[in-house]
């Protein structure tokens, strides 16, 4: 009987307790508290997230030659379409043009000495060559009459022959017929082996002179075809000379035509109108932090700049995983320009990653987080009211609620750990307050919508009126980052 007496009393004083607790709450109302009303009416829940503002379209600017830059305008200046952005090396391209220039006036030069002096080698061996052929001609022609008058003697020889012998038969015949005396046939004789003597040298003669002639025909023929080589090597030394020649003067005038267009191109301006931004310089250690300016160089068939549109703008968003699976396409959204806090931007989210990927921004999410980059497009704003590269804040409505009971969260406070978890709010009754216990439903980052325990109308107050310690008691306060986040909720005294 002993621990049920004891038990009994125990309860008697934690009643006394809870009772002399409640009065001590009641007498120790401070004079003025602030409360809040809890309301009826359209309620969201949305996400607010910081991003980065870009042009939504853009042109990129190439350099179509390489160069120092020596003229740079700043950084994210309105151009009009044609103005000049950058500078190179101009007085190095001048000099390239200069020197081009003295390059092809010597090909130009040398092409001509060397026309005019093959022409005349041409022109030589031409002449060596009718000479060789008109002594060529004239040996032939010579040897030919010499052959026709020597072969004429010899046949008029052979007659002359043909009649000695006759006139031998004859006398010998006679001198048989002992008409004659037999010295007239001896000394006939003797004179037909004379004719026939003379007429053999003849013709040993004239196979001579038709040798030499040949061997002289040779000799000139031979001279002509060296004279026809040497023509030939003159005209093709002439051809490929000039031929070199030509490919020279072309190379060189390539030159000179590729050195203007580089010191053409060594303005680069800007294909549209629109805002400059320029690209991180590069190093030979890599890509510098920093836009290119004055004294960079730049290579060819590099991007240089982009000219931004300024008329559509959308901000790029990187949410966190919890949050970017509840955005969709099509969102209604609210963007805040950071510097511009009077005034925001009606916007929709027009692109969600399919996948999350690893954050390395040094906004937003912390860098290694996995995040969904979303782009929201911004609309109904004057141009050049938003810059590119600033910062803003986006409000991304993920769900709307037609008349529901919402209560601020700054008047909403725990009890309990885990399973024992509660929510209650202090409800003005007369001059004191009631610690009641609700139940939330959706919520963001400055409401909940309240399910059960309080009715529209209802003031609770701002903070909690019982003192407890921290590990019991933990008020939310309005603007901490929840998922999703959001709100509507009004505070009043």
């Amino acid at each position: 009987m002993v621990w049920l007496a004891a038990f009994a009393l125990g309860a008697a004083a934690l009643v006394d307790y809870g009772l002399a607790r409640y009065q001590r709450a009641q007498s120790a109302t401070p004079p003025f508290i602030a409360t809040a009303v809890v309301r009826r009416g359209d309620f969201q829940v949305y996400t607010e997230n910081v991003g980065i503002l870009q042009a939504e379209e853009y042109t990129g600017v190439r350099s179509e030659t390489s160069g120092e830059i020596i003229g740079i305008v700043p950084n994210g200046t309105y151009v009009k379409e044609g103005d000049v952005i950058i500078a190179l090396d101009v007085p190095r391209m001048l000099l390239a043009v200069e020197d081009a220039q003295r390059q092809l006036q010597e090909a130009q030069d040398n092409f001509a000495n060397a026309e005019h002096d093959r022409e005349v080698d041409v022109k030589q061996a031409e002449l060596t060559l009718r000479g060789a052929e008109a002594d060529l001609a004239k040996a032939e022609a010579s040897a030919a009459a010499d052959q026709q008058s020597q072969e004429a003697q010899l046949a008029f020889d052979q007659q002359s022959l043909t009649r000695a012998e006759a006139e031998l038969e004859r006398k010998r015949r006679q001198a048989e017929a002992g008409l004659i005396a037999g010295e007239q046939a001896r000394l006939a004789e003797l004179n037909l082996k004379g004719q026939r003597f003379d007429f053999e040298k003849e013709q040993q003669n004239l196979q001579l002179a038709i040798a030499k002639a040949k061997s002289e025909n040779l000799s000139l023929q031979a001279k002509v075809r060296m004279a026809k080589s040497g023509l030939q090597r003159a005209q093709s030394r002439r051809d490929d000379e000039l031929r070199n020649g030509r490919f020279n003067i072309e190379t060189q005038q390539r030159q000179l035509q590729r050195a203007r267009d580089d010191l053409q191109k060594a303005f680069i301006r800007a294909p549209k109108a629109g805002l400059v931004a320029y690209r991180n310089a590069r190093t030979s250690y890599g890509e510098a932090e920093r836009p290119l300016q004055e004294g960079d160089y730049v290579y060819r068939n590099t991007e240089v700049a982009q000219i931004l549109e300024l008329s559509k703008m959308r901000v790029r968003l990187e949410l966190p995983q919890k949050v970017g699976q509840l955005v969709k396409v099509g969102q209604r959204a609210i963007v805040q320009a950071h510097g511009l806090p009077d005034q925001s931007f009606p916007g929709k989210v027009k692109q969600v990653a399919s996948f999350a990927t690893q954050s390395s921004r040094g906004w937003g999410p912390p860098t290694g987080e996995r995040t969904f980059r979303t782009d929201i497009a911004v609309a109904s704003f004057k141009p050049a009211t938003l810059k590119p590269g600033a910062r803003a804040t986006v409000r991304i409505v993920i769900q709307e609620m037609k008349d529901v009971v919402s209560v601020p969260l700054a008047c909403v406070f725990t009890r309990g750990m885990g399973q024992h978890e509660r929510k209650m709010v202090w409800v003005r009754r007369g001059k004191g307050f009631e610690a009641v216990r609700v139940k939330l439903g959706e919520s963001n980052e400055e409401s909940a919508i309240v399910e059960s325990g309080v009715k529209a109308g209802t003031r609770v107050a701002l903070r909690d009126l019982e003192v407890r310690t921290p590990e019991v008691i933990t008020p939310r306060a309005a603007g901490s980052q929840a998922a999703p986040a959001v709100g509507q909720g009004g505070a009043s005294q």
